[in-house]
């Protein structure tokens, strides 16, 4: 008892609001988080660092739409992956030394759909967050805001 009556007061020490819940519930991992962005946290997540890049997918299709994913490079095959609405996945990758780094992805749904598109291309670096939508597959934010329509479904 008289080490959580420290922690707590310790916690209030500091004010960091996300402290206490990560320190009862014992997500200590949740406080290394505390100020970053949503970007910083994928990027994290997906051990991506320096001039590594990564692609992240979301599924944010809706309910009872499960999204199957296959994604590859020229050398490189990403394992299938079945998204449930809220689900995703990423990977992390160096791009080539030639600027020539493509790599495709294949959408299928069990509503009917499917698609397929240049999930990164080195004419657009950075890492990319992409969200599958009921209409159609967008490029964003990590945090999914400022998303850009890229293909129809």
């Amino acid at each position: 008892m008289f080490i959580f009556k420290t922690l707590i007061v310790f916690a209030c020490i500091i004010s960091v609001s996300a402290l206490i819940p990560a320190i009862i519930f014992g997500l200590i991992e949740t406080a290394t988080f505390v100020g970053e962005s949503a970007y910083q946290i994928v990027r994290k997540s997906v051990g991506a660092s320096g001039n590594q890049k990564y692609v992240r997918i979301q599924n944010t299709m809706g309910k009872n739409v499960v999204a199957t994913v296959r994604c590859a490079s020229g050398d490189d095959k990403i394992d299938e992956q079945h998204l449930k609405n809220g689900e995703a996945f990423a990977w992390k990758f160096t791009p080539n030394a030639w600027g020539s780094t493509l790599f495709y992805c294949d959408l299928e749904t069990n509503n009917g759909k499917s698609a397929r598109w240049d999930a990164y291309t080195d004419d657009k670096r950075g890492d990319k967050n992409w969200f599958l939508r009921g209409d159609g597959i967008y490029l964003g934010n990590a945090d999914g805001s400022d998303l850009k329509k890229e293909k129809d479904l």
